[in-house]
């Protein structure tokens, strides 16, 4: 089972986001801890997927903090934190328009 996930920029070699996947019964698969207790002095805009087609009804909620670059993505149907990502400001507040546009 996937652990996490570490993405490159691939003009400059360095990091630009890493992603960590928490296993069933793990604290971070809650997203009560992760917004009460692990991140309890970030304040998130939370962002559900959008119905964008017709006859498909997202499940996913993103709570996204641009300022510090985290992207929580939350499955609302089983009510379990899918990851949790690390990024740049600037990727964050992309994510954030994508999934506000329907692009994501």
């Amino acid at each position: 089972q996937q652990r996490g996930a570490i993405s490159f920029n691939s003009t400059t070699q360095l990091v630009s986001s890493k992603t960590f996947i928490p296993f069933e019964k793990e604290n971070e698969e809650n997203i009560d801890f992760l917004i009460q207790k692990k991140f309890e002095k970030i304040k998130f805009e939370k962002t559900p997927l959008q119905r964008c087609k017709r006859d498909y009804v997202p499940s996913k909620i993103f709570f996204i903090n641009t300022e510090n670059g985290l992207v929580i993505e939350f499955d609302r149907r089983n009510k379990t934190v899918d990851s949790v990502t690390w990024t740049t400001p600037e990727v964050a507040s992309i994510e954030l328009r994508k999934i506000q546009k329907c692009e994501k």
